[in-house]
C-alpha cells in the first residue's frame, strides 16, 4: 500500500519503487517472429471434400453424374485432376 500520512489516517497513494511497481508490457512480444509450430496447410481440397461427401472411390469418379456436375460448375475455380478433365473433354478457362 501507500505511505500513511501522520495523524490523518489517509494514505498518499504513493508507492515506492521497492514495493514492486513494474511497467505493464504492451503488445505481442512474438510479433514478427515466425510461428515454428505451424506447418503448411494440409487440409483437403474442395475436390477431395466433394468426393468424400459423395463417397466415391477413384475408379467411380468418371461415372458419377453428381461429380461431373460439380466439376462442370467449379473447374475454373477449384482443383480438379487433369485426367478427369480429359476423360470428360472439359477445358479449364485460362488453360486454352
Amino acid at each position: 500500500m501507500g505511505k500513511q500520512i501522520p495523524d490523518t489516517g489517509v494514505t498518499s497513494g504513493l508507492v515506492s519503487a521497492s514495493e514492486g511497481i513494474m511497467a505493464k508490457k504492451r503488445g505481442n512480444p512474438n510479433w514478427g517472429k515466425p510461428d515454428m509450430n505451424v506447418g503448411p496447410y494440409t487440409g483437403a481440397t474442395s475436390f477431395e471434400e466433394i468426393v468424400k461427401k459423395l463417397q466415391l472411390a477413384p475408379n467411380e469418379y468418371v461415372n458419377s453424374p453428381q461429380l461431373k456436375d460439380w466439376v462442370q460448375r467449379n473447374k475454373d475455380q477449384k482443383y480438379v485432376p487433369s485426367n478427369l478433365l480429359q476423360a470428360w473433354n472439359m477445358v479449364v478457362r485460362g488453360d486454352a
